[in-house]
């Protein structure tokens, strides 16, 4: 049903309306008419529509918000506001986070403030940012140890994931203007999968920022002696399980990970195990 009407004014959504570009980040659809209104008060909220949910425009409706907040500033309502004394190391923590979240221009939605908030206790001390942005329900941070998926919680307490640097393989960045997301090939873990609500430039930046982490270049083979002594026989692999690994290389010479000649030779050994 959120196809086919307005997820505010409850309007039939017509062929003039955009289903794709006036979707929210919770699914809902806004018609023509209504994203002008909400425009008129927030200008902002045009160019950043997949960030924003319907209670959100509600809120920008009700209490007329006009400008987007820094995160400066939403950091300094939330100390501000909160019940009960607030720890020096914690205040020190969040505002050295909060800098280096303004160095590397993670350009977070001004709705992060709950996740930002969390990072003083998820991240070590010596843990710097060297990226971050919007997923689709929470924001995801790179820092020189280990990659952090914080989850949007409201009612419930804060879940995070932590994927350790070294524990990455690579990462590719799929899909295109209007939806994305990068898929992380882990060690132990399989694919991880991370949806973007951000626009496709602001993605693009935070993947340029992160790729040589972990798409580190292949050191160049060197020649193998060759041994005369009888080889042991590989444990068989499934059929699917081969088949998998193919559809995994094929995306990897696709992304510019493999090079032609080396996702030949990885096929063809991966062939001979049917």
């Amino acid at each position: 049903m959120k196809d086919k009407f307005c997820s505010l004014c409850e309007a039939e959504l017509t062929e003039n309306d955009l289903v794709k570009v006036n979707r929210l980040a919770d699914g809902n659809i806004l018609c023509n008419n209504c994203l002008e209104r909400v425009g008129a008060i927030n200008e902002y909220v045009l160019y950043n529509l997949e960030w924003n949910t319907l209670s959100h425009i509600h809120e920008i409706i009700k209490y007329n918000i006009k400008s987007r907040k820094t995160i400066d500033e939403i950091a300094h309502e939330e100390e501000k506001n909160a019940t009960g004394p607030i720890p020096k190391d914690y205040k020190r923590r969040e505002r050295q986070l909060i800098y280096q979240l303004n160095q590397v221009d993670a350009n977070l939605s001004p709705f992060a403030a709950g996740e930002i908030k969390q990072l003083p206790h998820i991240l070590e001390d010596d843990e710097e940012i060297i990226a971050a942005t919007d997923s689709k329900v929470g924001i995801l941070v790179v820092t020189q140890r280990n990659m952090v998926y914080v989850e949007k919680q409201i009612f419930s307490s804060v879940k995070f994931k932590i994927t350790p640097n070294e524990e990455i393989k690579s990462i590719i960045l799929l899909g295109d203007n209007t939806s994305h997301n990068m898929s992380v090939y882990t060690k132990n873990e399989g694919i991880l999968i991370y949806p973007f609500t951000a626009n496709k430039a602001v993605v693009d930046v935070f993947f340029n920022k992160i790729k040589n982490i972990y798409n580190k270049p292949k050191p160049e083979s060197q020649p193998q002696p060759i041994s005369y002594q009888e080889t042991v026989p590989l444990k068989k692999q499934s059929s699917a399980e081969i088949f998998s690994q193919l559809e995994k290389l094929g995306q990897l010479r696709e992304n510019g990970i493999l090079t032609d000649e080396e996702f030949t030779e990885q096929k063809k050994k991966l062939l001979e195990k049917l």
